[in-house]
């Protein structure tokens, strides 16, 4: 929960970053380009096309880069780009590595493919048309969102499922500890929430996600989603991959004067192979029932 604050040497916005061969790179505005090797000292390079990027993955050994106008670069290290041929001119937002293939998507509904990140390939199958955001790959899985909601699913990258999440924008998504989180906020940035997934068909709003911020943009790393958003927003999260589909059995009492007797409560798990409490039982007293008690 401890951040530091370090000079990058730029003054462009960073828009993405990912992790690959030891070094940290980053990617932003007019093409500007961050690589570190341990997150702390920074080293600024620019893009052979100038374009902004808004995303970047590795995979394949190879670090891919996407941005405005289709843009498309590739680096094995982070500091030597090349520029890739385009193959649409809508500007893609995410980029994402599974099962042997790179996924980008962007404006107007539209998804790249390609197998080693040089040679791309337009999806002929277009089935929305909204602005895709985010592109996350999991459990076999490419999972895509976008503005009004929209959710895709696919296993090759190619066929795709379409599934309205929530009305609202989806400006990210990640995936850790078998499960999809996407990060959801509205234009103007007043409002923010986490859904979560298993599969990225069935969604589940998150408990206490909701902020009064727009979230920008979620990752996932040492047992933890980290989502971002405006003013600064920076929400954490390592249960949310066990709370969204979990139930509990409640029976409620009035513990206040009207109840004079000690209140005794059995504390159980139906299934010991899935979850164990450590408190058999709770007793409330008229003189102590309005303090909390916890149970593991």
């Amino acid at each position: 929960n401890s951040w530091s604050s370090h000079n990058t040497g730029t003054n462009q916005v960073i828009k993405g970053v990912a992790y690959g061969n030891d070094t940290f790179v980053a990617v932003g505005e007019y093409g500007v380009i961050l690589t570190s090797s341990d997150g702390s000292s920074w080293t600024q390079h620019y893009s052979s096309s100038g374009s902004t990027l808004h995303s970047i993955t590795f995979g394949n050994n190879t670090f891919v880069a996407v941005g405005d106008y289709g843009a498309m670069e590739t680096s094995p290290d982070g500091i030597s780009w090349q520029n890739q041929s385009q193959v649409i001119w809508d500007t893609l937002r995410g980029v994402a590595f599974g099962n042997g293939i790179f996924v980008a998507v962007g404006d107007n509904g539209k998804i790249v493919t390609s197998q080693d990140g040089n040679n791309w390939e337009l999806n002929p199958y277009q089935q929305v048309y909204e602005t895709l955001r985010g592109v996350a790959y999991g459990n076999g899985t490419f999972v895509v969102v976008g503005n009004y909601g929209v959710g895709l699913t696919s296993q090759d990258g190619m066929n795709w499922q379409v599934n309205y999440i929530t009305g609202n924008n989806i400006n990210g998504v990640a995936f850790g500890n078998n499960t999809f989180a996407a990060a959801v906020g509205d234009d103007y940035g007043y409002f923010g929430t986490i859904y979560s997934s298993p599969d990225g068909v069935t969604w589940t709003e998150g408990d206490s996600a909701y902020t009064q911020h727009s979230l920008t943009g979620i990752t996932y790393a040492n047992s933890t989603f980290v989502a971002v958003g405006s003013n600064g927003t920076i929400i954490t999260s390592s249960s949310e991959v066990s709370s969204y589909y979990k139930s509990t059995q409640l029976a409620l009492y009035n513990l206040d004067d009207d109840f004079p007797t000690d209140v005794t409560v059995a504390v159980s798990s139906s299934n010991t192979g899935e979850a164990t409490v450590d408190t058999a039982t709770l007793t409330f007293t008229p003189d102590n029932w309005m303090n909390a008690q916890t149970v593991t």
